[in-house]
């Protein structure tokens, strides 16, 4: 098995007196110790082709002593000659790449992870030991695996699962960016997962379920399938959702799964204005505290205020409602 890496070599001049780079395609064989040297071809602007031998720390994801642009893999890593691995990545030991895998820029993949394919992971992606990402989940046809999207800066704590798509399903699984998975989460096939949401241990998330951006999950909750959690919302833990999460909520298991109100403190710390974080109070005092149904509330949100674009969302989630009701 070989691992196909690219090297690029440093600027020799300054751009404004006419900038020459160089890029080193290299072979690198998995048997190779930390300090051996490499054989690498340059290839020059000019197509003068150059031999040099270079060392550089193979096996030593935490060294400082080399600031290039080429991937670093452990030598006791498996990286399949299919997989697809971009600059600057750093590969532990016995961790996986398989068939299909395009990995980019900046990933850090930690001892015994394991990559999947097929699946775009994004930019300076963490994923952290026994990790299992691209797992595949269809009982049915076990062989069939459909796609699976990831954005850029997210973190796959410990023994935290991400599945394909399937045939059946819809085809595709797809994550944002800025997103916290924590240990033990699993995402399972057909999951929609915006940007900058927390996962926190234990959360399970069953198929074809949509999360918004910025919504909280918490500890040990289980989301039914094709339900969504609104934007800015909160969960708390050990939580059975089995209707949608409403956007700005906070959902509170105690004896009955119920809305208690909006994620206030989360809504302060991403920035909201009190005006706004006003105008989703009065909004929810409709919804929750007086005695119209969610038809009238709605209406009645309509006609005071439609000014404010947070409401408008609310609304918005309300009326497009299809397979699951409202936590209330």
């Amino acid at each position: 098995m070989l691992w196909k890496v690219i090297l690029s070599g440093r600027t020799l001049s300054n751009a404004l007196t006419g900038e020459v780079n160089y890029y080193f395609k290299c072979t690198v064989y998995p048997a190779m110790q930390p300090g051996d040297p490499l054989v690498a071809n340059s290839l020059c602007p000019s197509d003068e082709k150059r031999t040099m031998r270079t060392k550089v720390p193979i096996g030593h994801p935490s060294s400082k002593s080399w600031k290039g642009t080429m991937s670093q893999i452990d030598s006791r890593a498996i990286v399949s000659p299919s997989a697809k691995v971009g600059s600057k990545v750093r590969i532990g030991p016995y961790a996986i790449v398989g068939d299909g895998v395009e990995l980019g820029d900046g990933c850090v993949v930690e001892n015994n992870a394991m990559l999947t394919g097929p699946a775009r992971l994004g930019r300076e992606n963490h994923f952290y030991s026994c990790c299992s990402i691209g797992s595949a989940r269809d009982l049915a046809d076990p062989s069939a695996r459909g796609w699976l999207d990831i954005g850029d800066a997210n973190e796959f704590r410990e023994f935290s699962t991400v599945s394909h798509g399937t045939d059946k399903g819809g085809n595709g699984t797809q994550i944002g960016s800025h997103n916290l998975v924590m240990s033990y989460v699993n995402i399972a096939h057909e999951c929609i997962i915006g940007n900058h949401t927390i996962l926190a241990n234990g959360a399970q998330l069953v198929g074809h379920i949509h999360v918004e951006d910025y919504a909280t999950i918490g500890a040990f909750c289980r989301v039914n399938q094709s339900c969504r959690v609104g934007s800015h919302s909160y969960i708390t833990g050990d939580s059975v959702i089995t209707e949608d999460v409403l956007p700005f909520s906070m959902v509170v298991a105690q004896r009955e799964t119920r809305c208690y109100g909006i994620n206030k403190v989360g809504l302060e710390k991403c920035g909201f204005s009190p005006e706004r974080i006003q105008s989703i109070e009065q909004a929810y005092r409709f919804l929750l505290r007086s005695k119209l149904n969610t038809t009238q509330a709605v209406e009645k949100m309509i006609g005071t205020l439609s000014h404010s674009e947070d409401v408008l969302a609310i609304i918005h989630f309300i009326e497009s409602a299809a397979e699951r009701g409202l936590t209330k």
